[in-house]
């Protein structure tokens, strides 16, 4: 069963977008292609969140623009990634 669009909601109203959008603006980072580079707004920032929350309840992670969305053991999680790094474990 995918998550609801009420526990969608709950999330993407909760979730400070302002925030994202202040340090993205900050970081001059931005989003698209070709001449319509731009940094994000409110809207396209919440639209896109909406898409990666809805596609982790099959996938478990997605991310796109410092966006990540994770169903972990059915926890819905949104987070904004400015800067991560991780190595997997590997035998010398």
């Amino acid at each position: 069963m995918a998550f609801s669009k009420m526990v969608i909601e709950e999330i993407l109203n909760n979730f400070d977008f302002d925030k994202v959008k202040t340090t993205m603006t900050t970081l001059n980072w931005k989003w698209g292609e070709g001449k319509d580079i731009h940094t994000p707004s409110y809207n396209e920032l919440r639209q896109a969140a909406k898409m990666l929350l809805e596609d982790s309840y099959l996938l478990g992670r997605c991310a796109t623009g410092g966006l990540e969305a994770e169903n972990i053991d059915g926890v819905l999680r949104l987070i904004f990634v400015a800067v991560q790094a991780e190595v997997e474990e590997r035998e010398e």
